[in-house]
């Protein structure tokens, strides 16, 4: 048998990948929203990702009944929406020119008409399950909403703080990055009638699997280029956000105080002076400490998911988590 891949997962979950992003697209077509607002929320729609949300939310579902298909779709487009909403306003505060590899929404249409549209797509997200009559997915979705929030709000009141602690980190990511996870997790569950055990199980996944995620991006962040990235590099340490990686090394003994030097200089950072951050930062160990802890969780995810009987939406779980998105 051949070894699982994402590519290949994808593959398997395109056709209902494609009915995802319909109902999407669709959520905006039935609004109130006048034509040439729908015309740029399709757009914006339109330059998703690999999707890797709601593939988590179709493999999470298993083996779910076909009249509750509808519903699990549905799930998995709120939670895309949610991540595409919340994609916009990051770039409003950190005042990103690309997403990508294409002009972000602020840069392109102002800053105004990215916070209605996120603002928009969140609504979108709840209307997507709720006028469909699907209460308890929605219930659910709310209180990540707030959750993500409070992840978010939390980052932005340390901004710039260069004794931010490992811990809070994790705390800001849990509440923006794996919450989200944590809910297509357990409401998959839910929808395709799997207990309350399993349903914790695959919250608990969620959770692992998002902070996973969150890790291998700022990690990212310090190991690519631009180009490659498709958007801004080291845009969150000059905007005072610090991941992982500087944290870890901000608490190193020898280096701590050189990458502080830098961080103060703000957003004024020179472009070459980032490149000694970097340099820095590796020489720390921080890019390699946040690879562990991504190690770590993954291997979280995986003993978890042994707590459930073996099966082919299980094993394409496991492989999921130890995919390199």
């Amino acid at each position: 048998m051949n070894e699982l891949t994402l590519d290949s997962i994808i593959q398997d979950k395109r056709e209902e990948l494609g009915k995802v992003k319909e109902r999407m697209l669709v959520s905006v077509r039935e609004s109130e929203a006048s034509a040439p607002v729908k015309a740029l929320l399709t757009s914006v729609l339109g330059n998703t990702g690999k999707m890797i949300r709601p593939l988590m939310t179709l493999l999470a579902g298993g083996d779910c009944d076909p009249s509750k298909k509808d519903e699990l779709l549905c799930a998995a487009a709120a939670g895309e929406m949610l991540h595409t909403a919340s994609l916009i306003l990051d770039d409003v505060i950190d005042g990103a020119v690309l997403r990508r590899g294409k002009p972000s929404l602020p840069a392109e249409r102002g800053s105004g008409v990215a916070v209605s549209a996120g603002t928009f797509l969140i609504s979108a997200a709840c209307s997507c399950l709720t006028q469909r009559g699907y209460t308890e997915s929605a219930s659910r979705l709310l209180r990540v909403i707030r959750l993500v929030s409070d992840g978010e709000m939390l980052q932005d009141l340390h901004r710039y703080d260069t004794h931010v602690s490992e811990e809070l980190y994790m705390r800001c990511i849990e509440g923006k990055t794996a919450e989200p996870f944590a809910w297509s997790g357990s409401t998959a569950a839910m929808i395709s009638g799997k207990d309350v055990t399993a349903q914790t199980i695959m919250s608990m996944y969620g959770t692992a699997f998002g902070t996973v995620f969150q890790l291998e991006d700022d990690i990212r962040d310090w190991t690519v280029t631009a180009e490659d990235a498709g958007k801004p590099v080291l845009a969150d340490f000059r905007n005072g956000i610090y991941t992982l990686p500087a944290i870890h090394t901000f608490h190193d003994r020898i280096y701590g105080g050189k990458l502080r030097s830098l961080a103060e200089k703000k957003d004024s950072i020179p472009e070459e002076e980032l490149y000694e951050a970097k340099e820095i930062v590796r020489m720390a160990g921080g890019i390699d400490y946040a690879r562990e802890s991504a190690e770590t969780k993954k291997k979280e995810a995986v003993s978890v998911l042994s707590m459930l009987p073996d099966g082919r939406y299980i094993t394409d779980l496991r492989a999921l988590i130890r995919s390199r998105w």
